[in-house]
């Protein structure tokens, strides 16, 4: 759809236009506007209630009312393909617990911020298996499994791009696909995922630790390899290579944050057995906030997602 078919079936148009309080509240209002040129529009707001605001043709949106209140798994199928429409379909599908979003071959994925465990469960991961990109609901083992299935069709090295903001849950995602991957490679290489896994959240602890808005969050970035089997998609053997570590977090943080992980751990393991009796240690790994890193620890092991 354009402005100009739109124009033709309605005198007032559904727009998007720009929240003037953005801090408070969503970055794009919906409303209606009437009047489209080079001039100005009216908008009259859906969402406030408030009076008709005049603003220019560049700054509002079309805006389809025919999208489900759920939102839809790929938004290229959107009616409107701008970021308005895009943000509204993802917070519409995240309030239903969908925080998985296609936009054609690319995955959105949104932070919960809570356990859902259910989406990352064995039957989970069963029921991607051979299933093409759009058959199930989006999901990152889809990504996962077409990127197998590759390996197998096509003899060719796979790549799998993640990235995103702190606390986005690069980290989470990272883990689902190797998660993903191992489960159906247990058969062959039991011992070898089940290594791999359990060594993640050691690893992580060199180069993770808490910042103001994640406690979990990765200062450095990585590459992970992952060979398999010839002829087949299991596990052969894997590598870690780490880049841009935040070095200087050792020695100086800002106030609120920590340094990595592992030298929390050290100061904790020393105060357990008694090392010492050092009050900077023991305060040390008393204020260790446990909870990200043991639901980490366990996640590796099998017990949740």
């Amino acid at each position: 759809l354009t402005w100009s078919a739109m124009s033709a079936t309605t005198s007032r148009r559904p727009v998007f236009y720009p929240n003037p309080s953005p801090s408070a509240g969503e970055p794009f209002l919906r409303g209606h506007c009437s009047g489209l040129g080079d001039g100005p529009v009216t908008v009259t707001p859906c969402d406030t209630g408030g009076d008709p605001v005049q603003l220019t043709a560049a700054d509002v949106c079309p805006r389809s009312e025919a999208e489900p209140e759920e939102g839809v798994a790929d938004a290229a199928s959107l009616a409107f393909l701008n970021e308005p429409s895009l943000l509204d379909n993802i917070a519409r599908r995240y309030a239903h617990d969908r925080i998985y979003t296609y936009v054609g071959p690319v995955l959105l994925a949104v932070n919960p911020y809570k356990t859902l465990a259910e989406l990352y469960s064995r039957e989970a991961m069963d029921a991607y298996r051979g299933r093409a990109i759009g058959v199930l609901p989006p999901h990152v083992f889809a990504l996962a499994d077409r990127a197998r299935r590759m390996i197998l069709s096509d003899r060719r090295s796979q790549s799998i791009v993640v990235s995103g903001e702190s606390g986005a849950g690069k980290t989470e995602s990272c883990r689902a696909i190797v998660d993903y991957l191992a489960h159906h490679s247990r058969e062959e290489a039991e011992d070898l995922c089940t290594a791999m896994l359990s060594a993640s959240p050691l690893l992580e602890a060199f180069g993770c630790a808490s910042t103001l808005r994640n406690k979990n969050s990765s200062r450095f970035g990585k590459l992970m390899r992952i060979w398999t089997a010839a002829g087949g998609a299991s596990f052969s053997h894997s590598s870690i290579e780490t880049y841009l570590l935040e070095k200087g977090r050792v020695s100086n943080h800002a106030p609120g944050e920590r340094t990595f992980h592992v030298l929390y751990y050290i100061a904790a393991a020393a105060a357990a057995a008694g090392a010492g009796t050092d009050a900077t240690a023991a305060a040390a790994a008393a204020a260790i906030d446990w909870a990200p890193l043991a639901a980490v620890t366990e996640a590796a092991r099998g017990g949740g997602a």
